[in-house]
């Protein structure tokens, strides 16, 4: 499941699309969720869970911009 958040301005909205339910209904799906960080609660709530395991991913571009670097790891729990 693919989540694009940047579009969502207020946490309510988050509740009308269903968001949570995406985490936490489905313990089998996949989801990658863009601009999480935007909505601090739905974030904390999901690095406190330690039932949900939380990946980073982060792309990032040469100077040249013809390569890119992908790096997946683990994300550290607060």
């Amino acid at each position: 499941i693919h989540l694009d958040l940047y579009r969502l301005e207020d946490p309510d909205e988050l509740e009308s699309a269903g968001v949570p339910a995406y985490f936490w209904e489905n313990p089998r799906a996949v989801v990658l969720s863009e601009w999480t960080s935007k909505f601090p609660t739905l974030d904390q709530t999901l690095e406190l869970d330690p039932v949900v395991p939380l990946w980073q991913v982060r792309l990032s571009f040469s100077n040249s911009e013809k390569n890119r670097h992908l790096e997946i790891f683990k994300a550290s729990r607060s």
